[in-house]
């Protein structure tokens, strides 16, 4: 999970200014994630909560399916759900508040709590990946963050 230098991409398929403002991102995403004190939960087989499909029976007849990005703990033992945005946009913590996704996230991942070694998600939030622009390097902002969603948000309304 921690190496010493950033993976590079070198895809033949790929134009050579791809494949620079690529490796350019991988760069500057490295160095946040060296930085950032993060590590990846791993199941108890050995299996990082990376890029999962995990799904989870809410009630009979209900099941949601959501992709993982990134379960992790950081230097506080607080347990989040980080989810990677790409592109030009900006996080907003408003979005990050009230994002479906990362409440299914949530959700889904709660029957897998044990199997991590964890009792529950602290934290959610999402980090911005931008490549490198005409003046501006890549970088990468984040994670704009909220606090887990309590029962009260994630129960189905009863009217």
């Amino acid at each position: 999970m921690r190496t010493n230098e950033p993976t590079t991409v070198d895809e033949p398929s790929l134009t050579e200014e791809e494949r620079d403002a690529l490796n350019q991102e991988m760069e500057a995403f490295y160095k946040w994630w060296m930085d950032s004190g993060f590590v990846p939960l791993s199941f108890s087989d050995g299996l990082p909560a990376i890029e999962l499909k995990l799904e989870a029976v809410v009630e009979e007849g209900i099941v949601l399916t959501t992709r993982l990005d990134c379960a992790l703990i950081d230097e506080h033992d607080q347990v989040w759900i980080l989810d990677w945005k790409t592109g030009s946009t900006k996080t907003s913590q408003i979005f990050v508040d009230h994002a479906d996704q990362l409440t299914f996230m949530q959700i889904c991942l709660e029957p897998y709590l044990e199997s991590l070694g964890v009792s529950q998600v602290d934290k959610l939030g999402i980090v911005d990946i931008h490549g490198p622009g005409k003046k501006k390097p890549a970088s990468v902002e984040g994670p704009v963050w909220a606090y887990r969603r309590s029962a009260v948000q994630v129960s189905r309304s009863e009217e």
